[in-house]
């Protein structure tokens, strides 16, 4: 391997380095950005992946939650990708069905309650901050 190709890997390498900093980093308008940042930092400084002079993994920690308190999501969609990114396990949604009546339930957009549209049963949709602290603390 000559000097033109080591040059030239260096810098491919350093390349998919500056983007993979600039997606963690990237300024945008959309407060949700910076939670799903902070939940990528959070899970690799609890990884070890993270090295040099960063608070401990418990204040980065708690910085989520209080992003999460400020900006809760809009939608499920928000919430399903927020645990994946902490936990890096994938989320199975299974169907949905009523206690009451045995319907199907649709997941809302946004809210904190699921209304059955067969029989008008109300649910209470877990607390995603709550959740959340859960999944920070084990």
């Amino acid at each position: 391997m000559g000097l033109t190709d080591v040059l030239r890997e260096i810098w491919r390498r350093f390349r998919n380095f500056l983007r993979n900093v600039a997606n963690l980093f990237r300024g945008t308008k959309n407060p949700w950005d910076d939670v799903e940042t902070s939940a990528k930092l959070y899970r690799l400084k609890r990884d070890g992946q993270l090295r040099g002079r960063m608070r401990h993994v418990g204040s980065l920690g708690d910085d989520l939650l209080e992003q999460v308190r400020r900006n809760p999501p809009q939608d499920f969609g928000q919430v399903v990708r927020l645990i994946q990114l902490v936990t890096e396990k994938p989320i199975i949604l299974t169907p949905l069905r009523c206690s009451n009546c045995g319907a199907d339930i649709q997941l809302p957009s946004s809210g904190q309650y699921l209304r059955c549209s067969h029989c008008g049963h109300d649910y209470h949709v877990t607390n995603v901050t709550e959740m959340l602290e859960r999944i920070l603390s084990s």
